[in-house]
């Protein structure tokens, strides 16, 4: 998969004399793409900082198989997804590509960006937002339909409800506040919320 990226790139370097800013993942070690690139000087691998402005920036994102299709496409950038044909279907994230124009040829690619290089999600008519996210729905009515799902109301349980709820969301908020390291593991069991 990463030499078909690396491909790409420098087929689009040369072919498009398109400059190729090329973001890794956080995981990934940027001197892979560092070796592969460093006859290139319109190929940029840019290893700091979000991805947001590297996209709005953008005349196209390209990505295997990548969250930052999403991002992109809610940032009114259409993607597109590049894969090697035969790259194993069970190994790829189908949401990314569900954000994305989809090619496994690199020169259709090449073709494609010749054709259309601005991509935006108006120039489609597709609901992607709509069917995974329910985009335009009101997220507060979603939210309490699942808490009266989970907690249905009967005269048993209108006293305890109150505690049911907030418990649950006391929880849920410590867990968030863990995940995004704003309080310790231990506040879970050690403090009051």
């Amino acid at each position: 998969k990463l030499k078909s990226i690396v491909k790409l790139a420098i087929s689009i370097s040369n072919e498009l004399n398109q400059t190729v800013v090329l973001r890794p993942h956080p995981e990934e070690d940027p001197s892979f793409y560092l070796d592969s690139f460093k006859e290139h000087r319109n190929i940029h691998v840019i290893y700091e900082g979000s991805v947001i402005p590297w996209i709005l920036a953008s005349d196209v994102l390209i990505h295997p198989d990548c969250t930052t299709g999403v991002e992109s496409y809610f940032l009114g950038k259409k993607a597109i997804s590049y894969l090697p044909p035969d790259y194993p279907k069970e190994l790829v994230a189908p949401l990314t590509l569900d954000a994305s124009l989809c090619f496994t040829d690199e020169s259709k690619v090449l073709a494609y960006l010749k054709e259309k290089r601005n991509l935006t999600i108006s120039d489609y008519n597709d609901d992607f937002s709509e069917s995974r996210f329910s985009f335009s729905s009101n997220s507060t009515d979603k939210i309490v339909e699942k808490i009266a799902y989970l907690y249905p109301i009967s005269q048993k349980n209108i006293n305890n409800m109150g505690f049911y709820f907030f418990s649950n969301i006391k929880i849920i908020l410590k867990k968030s506040l863990i995940k995004l390291r704003l309080i310790r593991p231990d506040a879970l069991i050690n403090s009051k919320f």
